[in-house]
């Protein structure tokens, strides 16, 4: 600190400090009447609070911010940093969670108090509540971390609902070979969404991994099916597999082949009575070359399933179905996982324990029948 007397003969004191942000010397002042012991210790208390202070407003949000705002930036930030899909799923929620608070609402003024009244008067479900809460905390995080608001010590006091899971029980998550065989005999009526039942069944394939095979990703010579893409439904972009695991060959078993020749017959059909010629590239396809409807799909699924076996079957239940019949045929969890691309799935594991218990149940019944002697 260093001093100036000016020509009314107060004293300016002076101290410099380094800008964090340019790494420059700067200079901040304080003018007091006279230069004594006291007075300097008072100008030292007044620079260092100026210093501090200044260094503060670097990191210090330029604004307040609308929770408007703060969702429409977080969603430019997810665009470059994530999926797509993964991006528009996260504002849908928030855009929720907005109606929920209000738009306009200044971030940096929300209260635990205000939050949870909020969440406690929707109506929603507590699972529901617990994903907006998810999605939303984790944009408050972004925004702090990024000096768009300046505390969110509130956090701390919005907590989870206790939810209480509708029991499922593992055998209506996928149907067996009877019942596959069942519901497939119902659907004569429809051709392409016969022959995607079996597919989805006999190869174990995501929905959106099929929506997005090309005819060259099937490759009947080699026998092999090259699944290196997804097709997501909700944006109706085609994009990277789920996971590395996902990238695979899957191999075409003498049942999967037959099923992959009548889908290219049925294709080919298609082309010509639509005159596609050769615009239509997908391995399977709508009338306009497009993808297939999951939704139109799953309707005709669940229909079919639920007459004839009861259960609420999805797509995705063909993807358990067919770990369900690899597992009667005797392959192991590894072999299962390695031919789904997925290094862990808790449903199909629940899948194989519920399979090989009713085998051994089976097994035992069998073994009872059995009568090694006649006579002692």
């Amino acid at each position: 600190m260093w001093t100036e007397v000016q020509k009314d003969g107060h004293v300016k004191f002076s101290e410099r400090y380094e800008d964090p942000m340019t790494g420059k010397q700067k200079k901040v002042s304080v003018t007091l009447e006279k230069d004594t012991r006291a007075t300097r210790k008072e100008a030292a208390k007044i620079l260092a609070e100026k210093i501090q202070k200044k260094i503060d407003a670097l990191s210090a949000p330029e604004k307040e911010y609308t929770l408007q705002e703060l969702v429409d930036l977080y969603y430019i930030h997810q665009e470059r940093s994530c999926a797509i899909s993964t991006a528009k799923r996260n504002r849908y929620s928030l855009n929720t969670s907005m109606k929920l608070l209000g738009s306009d609402v200044l971030a940096d003024r929300l209260t635990a108090r205000y939050i949870n009244e909020r969440l406690e008067t929707s109506g929603y479900a507590a699972g529901r509540l617990n994903e907006l809460i998810k999605r939303f905390e984790a944009m408050i995080r972004w925004a702090y971390n990024d000096d768009y608001i300046r505390d969110i010590s509130f956090l701390r006091k919005v907590h989870a609902y206790k939810d209480i899971p509708h029991k499922v029980k593992i055998q209506d998550k996928y149907l067996d070979g009877a019942e596959l065989e069942a519901v497939l005999l119902s659907m004569q009526d429809s051709t392409d969404w016969f022959l995607l039942t079996k597919f989805l069944a006999f190869s174990g394939l995501r929905f959106g991994e099929f929506c997005a095979l090309e005819r060259e990703d099937v490759d009947l010579d080699a026998l092999e099916i090259h699944v290196t893409k997804q097709y997501d439904t909700n944006n109706e972009i085609v994009t990277e597999a789920k996971s590395v695991c996902s990238v695979r060959d899957v191999h075409i078993q003498p049942e999967l082949l037959e099923v992959c020749k009548g889908i290219l017959a049925y294709s080919d059909r298609m082309r010509m009575l639509n005159g596609l010629g050769r615009r239509a590239t997908l391995f399977m396809f709508n009338k306009d070359g497009g993808h297939v409807s999951y939704y139109a799909f799953a309707k005709y699924l669940k229909t079919h399933a639920m007459e004839i076996t009861g259960k609420n079957i999805t797509p995705h239940a063909l993807r358990h179905t067919h770990a369900s019949l690899l597992y009667e045929a005797g392959f192991t969890v590894d072999e299962v996982a390695r031919r789904l691309g997925h290094a862990n799935s808790k449903v199909t594991r629940e899948i194989y324990l519920h399979v090989t218990a009713r085998l051994k149940e089976k097994d035992n019944k069998k073994l009872d029948s059995v009568q090694f002697i006649r006579h002692a």
